[in-house]
């Protein structure tokens, strides 16, 4: 399958294509990383580098294991985020803007939500099959 290059279109890596007889191996070099990393994520790849879609279950079953697991652990970084910036205001550092914690409370409470509904998803859907 031919791959597309509109990620190139408008850069200037596209433009020093033409002068510079090396560039393109640059650009296939980055374009295997890009794609590579799409396909993982297609693949359901876990946190822990494995893939999901790996193990003995549908495709399916594998994306919302993905995306549960996904979740889980953008919630721990952001945690992570918060928590280190709390404990830096408390020793008397400036910690996070209040806007900058805010959004990042947005987002927690978004990927614990979104993870949540995948694992009820993926619950009913067990259920469902025994």
């Amino acid at each position: 399958m031919p791959r597309n290059n509109s990620a190139h279109s408008g850069s200037t890596a596209s433009d020093s294509r033409a002068t510079s007889p090396d560039a393109p191996n640059r650009i296939t070099e980055h374009e295997d990383v890009f794609f590579r990393r799409l396909s993982e994520s297609r693949d359901a790849e876990a946190t822990n580098g494995l893939h999901w879609s790996d193990l003995p279950m549908q495709f399916s079953l594998a994306l919302k294991c993905a995306h549960i697991d996904h979740c889980l652990v953008g919630l721990h970084g952001v945690l992570e985020v918060l928590h280190a910036s709390a404990a830096a205001r408390e020793g008397g550092q400036p910690g996070l803007s209040g806007d900058l914690t805010d959004r990042l409370l947005y987002a927690s409470r978004a990927l614990a939500e979104s993870g949540k509904e995948s694992l009820y998803a993926l619950q009913e859907r067990i259920a469902a099959t025994s």
